[in-house]
């Protein structure tokens, strides 16, 4: 990390809440409680009736009028036990009069004088609307904030080294490209020669002699690896990153940069999404985005990102919404505040073949960096 000197990710990030406003002064309770409104009718349930031979022999209402025991205390604790701690049962009794009336009204009176409801009515219904009339209209207002973010790629106290594991599949580079890329790194310089030296090289080169001079196995690494090794959670990720995007990187040397963000346990880049109904936005989760392909300006700070997502097949559609949230709201939002477009979303999915994966990155890298 600080090899590369990879700064902090600036982005804007959505933040929604929500505040309840109380429209009336007063619950109003008598006037809601005398509103016919209150007596909610039952859905009716048609019954068709046909013979064996799938004739029609005609159809009625069912004969539900009659349904469980209830006693007007029973009914009232039963709207205090709905409200959950909303309402007391001493609050009802300030009303007792309207609400035996609306009692005597939803009930019927069986061959023995027990009381039951009268399913001709929607009790459910009738309840929720005696505990509102309790209480003064509420509305809300949605309070819609973006929030300028800095968030780093790596968290360095969570990194843990060595680590120790029985299955080394999901890492890349292996151990021993780990410990050549770390040598590199840390003694580049005294890989390199001297003018002397390359003078004297030069002078043995004309004499015949072959001279072979160190070359850097792993040119890369000055474009990635701000920690190793990668700790990919798929086999997509790993193949994309191994076998498209650094030979991709070749072809771009110095100019862009890829890092591995999908471990969210050491990145802090994380992304809040919601989901918009109507006026309503629905938080859905965090986003930790897989890759973050990006160029610099000549002073070291970031220019342009792409957001790199890889997503199997089998994933797709619970990341649907994510994904929807990052393509619309996440770079618009973003490429409107800093007032050009820096954020780009690219989603490869395995239904793709290699090929076509490579193609579309390729696209994307010649389209958003202009190169």
């Amino acid at each position: 990390m600080d090899r590369l000197k990879v700064p902090p990710i600036d982005f804007y990030q959505l933040k929604v809440s929500y505040q309840t406003l109380i429209t009336e002064e007063h619950p109003n309770t008598s006037q809601k409680l005398a509103d016919e409104s209150i007596f909610t009718g039952a859905d009716v349930t048609l019954i068709h009736k046909q013979d064996l031979a799938g004739k029609n022999l005609g159809h009625y209402l069912a004969e539900t009028e009659m349904g469980e025991y209830i006693s007007f205390r029973q009914w009232l604790y039963q709207i205090v036990k709905e409200s959950f701690r909303t309402l007391v049962l001493e609050n009802l009794k300030e009303h007792e009069v309207i609400l035996k009336k609306i009692f005597e009204r939803i009930t019927l009176k069986d061959e023995m004088g027990n009381t039951r409801y009268d399913n001709r009515y929607d009790h459910d219904s009738i309840r929720s609307l005696i505990r509102r009339a309790f209480v003064p209209k509420r509305d809300f207002s949605v309070k819609e904030e973006i929030v300028p973010c800095e968030a780093s790629l790596l968290q360095i106290e969570r990194l843990v080294s060595p680590v120790f594991v029985q299955d080394d599949k999901p890492f890349f580079p292996s151990q021993e490209d780990v410990k050549t890329i770390v040598d590199w790194d840390a003694n580049a310089q005294n890989k390199v020669l001297s003018p002397e030296e390359l003078a004297l090289i030069e002078k043995m080169k004309k004499m015949g002699y072959p001279m072979p001079e160190p070359t850097d196995p792993y040119p890369e690494r000055g474009q990635t690896y701000h920690y190793l090794p990668y700790r990919f959670d798929s086999g997509l990720e790993r193949e994309f990153f191994k076998d498209s995007v650094l030979p991709i990187l070749k072809s771009y040397q110095s100019q862009l940069e890829i890092y591995f963000n999908g471990d969210d346990t050491l990145t802090d880049f994380k992304i809040d999404c919601y989901k918009q109904t109507g006026r309503e936005w629905r938080y859905i989760g965090k986003y930790v985005p897989d890759f973050l392909l990006l160029k610099r300006n000549e002073d070291g700070s970031i220019h342009r990102i792409i957001i790199i997502e890889t997503k199997g097949e089998g994933f797709a559609a619970k990341f649907a919404d994510r994904r929807q949230f990052m393509e619309t709201e996440f770079i618009h939002k973003n490429n409107d505040c800093f007032g050009y477009e820096r954020f780009r979303f690219l989603y490869l999915e395995d239904t793709l073949t290699k090929e076509e994966r490579e193609k579309k990155t390729i696209k994307a890298i010649k389209d958003f960096f202009n190169i």
